[in-house]
């Protein structure tokens, strides 16, 4: 049986194998791609984030978590206590300032969530269409699948040492180093 430490360590080696990296992100270019025909509306609500008072969870997968932590930029990786911090608030541990600080690299449940109502009418259908196309990356590449709330398995993999250095980090364009959300706290 694989520890939670080896199946993080081996979701971030899947994660930075150049054929599942390309699924993975050729994946969130789809999204990209049919939510941009959709064209919702974004109020900057900061719902996608503000989980508790919302509502709302992001469940991912160990392989979508890998692949964040490995695309962060340096300056943004979790810190010790980031994770429980963003627990007690209700929110990302990726939120910094009311500001999104992953949104190039987010995993596909961000790509999906919308609190414009009408975007209820496809968004189901996408996100099914996204967690299918996750899972037949997993299986195709015979990767480990766990699929389970955000905060949890980034914790799972702060706690396992891995991925506190990202091997790739990205470079966000000066004009996108944070998308603007409005995270109400209260």
């Amino acid at each position: 049986m694989n520890t939670d430490a080896q199946l993080c360590a081996a979701w971030l080696e899947h994660a930075r194998t150049g054929e599942v990296r390309k699924a993975l992100l050729n994946l969130h270019a789809e999204l990209a791609s049919r939510v941009e025909s959709k064209d919702p509306v974004c109020t900057a609500s900061g719902r996608c984030c503000n989980f508790e008072r919302f509502g709302h969870r992001l469940y991912t997968t160990g392989l979508e978590v890998a692949l964040t932590l490995d695309l962060l930029p340096t300056e943004r990786t979790l810190k010790p206590g980031d994770v429980d911090d963003a627990l007690g608030r209700g929110t990302c541990p990726f939120v910094v300032d009311r500001l999104c600080g992953v949104h190039p690299v987010r995993p596909a449940g961000c790509r999906v969530y919308f609190c414009d109502t009408s975007a209820q009418l496809w968004v189901n259908e996408l996100a099914e269409f996204a967690a299918d196309e996750i899972k037949r990356i997993h299986d195709t590449y015979n990767i480990d699948y766990r699929y389970a709330e955000w905060r949890a398995l980034l914790m799972m993999f702060q706690e396992a040492g891995i991925a506190t250095k990202p091997s790739r980090p990205a470079t966000f364009a000066p004009s996108d180093p944070f998308v603007q959300i409005s995270v109400d706290r209260a």
